[in-house]
């Protein structure tokens, strides 16, 4: 390997190690969500049931914010900028939001969402949609419809 993805590769594991370390301290008011640390291994298990083989489920985190020029000049609409984290699949991982919230203190709500979103995604995958998705952006979107 090159010394620059050596730096490249040590700096995103870095990355990635603080930002757990962040998510497992966060303040108290800022938990009432479900993170998918606590159901990714029930997931698995469904996933796993239904499929047989079971891809690698990992945390998605949400859309980078618009910086403060994209916001002044208008790239992009606040109504159309989504803070929620998507879910998504490349055929080989799947990523889910990282956390859901909990509505109304009802958990299983959140694990059931959880539940529809691992399941929409490994079928995306075992079905092959990622590999045969157009490179188009305006087509990939109507593709993913």
């Amino acid at each position: 390997m090159e010394p620059e993805g050596l730096l490249i590769d040590g700096a995103r594991r870095a990355s990635v190690a603080v930002r757990e370390l962040w998510w497992r301290a966060r303040p108290p008011q800022a938990r009432g969500e479900l993170p998918l640390a606590r159901v990714k291994r029930r997931l698995e298990l469904v996933v796993g049931a239904l499929y047989g083989d079971t891809p690698p489920i990992l945390p998605s985190d949400p859309p980078p914010r618009p910086t403060w020029l994209a916001r002044v000049f208008g790239r992009a609409p606040g109504h159309l900028l989504s803070p929620a984290a998507p879910a998504g699949t490349d055929g080989a991982s799947v990523w889910l939001p990282r956390a859901v919230e909990i509505g109304h203190d009802d958990e299983s709500a959140a694990v059931a969402a959880y539940r529809l979103l691992a399941l929409e995604q490994v079928a995306r995958a075992a079905r092959g949609t990622p590999a045969a998705a157009p490179s188009d952006r305006l087509e990939h979107d109507l593709y993913a419809l």
